[in-house]
C-alpha cells in the first residue's frame, strides 16, 4: 500500500510540475503579450510529462523494471516466452472459473 501512495504521489507532482507552465501561460496570455516562445516551451514542458511517466514508472515498480531489462537486454525470446505463459495460465483460469 505504501509503495502505490509514493507512485502515485510522484506521478502526480511530476503531473504538476509539468503542466503548470503551460496552465499559467493560458490564464495569464488575455491580450496576446507573452513571446510565442514562451508557449513553445511551456507546451513542451507539458509534453514532457509523458515521457518522464515511464522513467518514474519504471524507477518505482519492480514488474516494469523487469521488463524494462528484459527489453534493454535483448532477451526477446524470454520476454515472449513469459508473455505467453501468462497468457496461457490467465486463459486456463478463466475458463477453470467458467466451468466451476
Amino acid at each position: 500500500m505504501y509503495r502505490t501512495i509514493v507512485s502515485m504521489m510522484v506521478v502526480f507532482i511530476v503531473f504538476i510540475t509539468c503542466w503548470t507552465p503551460l496552465s499559467i501561460a493560458g490564464f495569464a496570455d488575455f491580450n496576446g503579450r507573452l513571446p510565442a516562445n514562451f508557449f513553445a516551451a511551456a507546451w513542451s514542458f507539458a509534453m514532457l510529462n509523458s515521457c518522464l511517466n515511464t522513467f518514474v514508472y519504471a524507477l518505482l515498480n519492480q514488474n516494469f523494471r523487469a521488463a524494462y531489462k528484459l527489453l534493454l537486454f535483448r532477451k526477446w525470446r524470454q520476454l515472449r516466452t513469459d508473455n505467453l505463459n501468462l497468457a496461457l495460465s490467465d486463459t486456463r483460469e478463466s475458463q477453470n472459473a467458467t466451468a466451476s
